[in-house]
């Protein structure tokens, strides 16, 4: 079974690694769902901090 959670602080890395592959994948397709700088190491980090984000 799988298990959504928050996301933790310590696991911020990880899910930009998550957000990096998916980018990439993305282009290979031929589709921009997020640009070079956006979402960026930054904004995971406010995303967990403020509890916005599954990841």
């Amino acid at each position: 079974m799988i298990e959504m959670r928050l996301a933790k602080m310590n696991e911020a890395k990880m899910c930009f690694t998550f957000i990096n592959d998916a980018r990439k994948y993305q282009n290979q397709q031929g589709f921009i769902q997020w640009t070079e700088n956006y979402p960026n190491i930054d904004t995971v980090i406010e995303d967990i901090q403020e509890e916005r984000q599954l990841y």
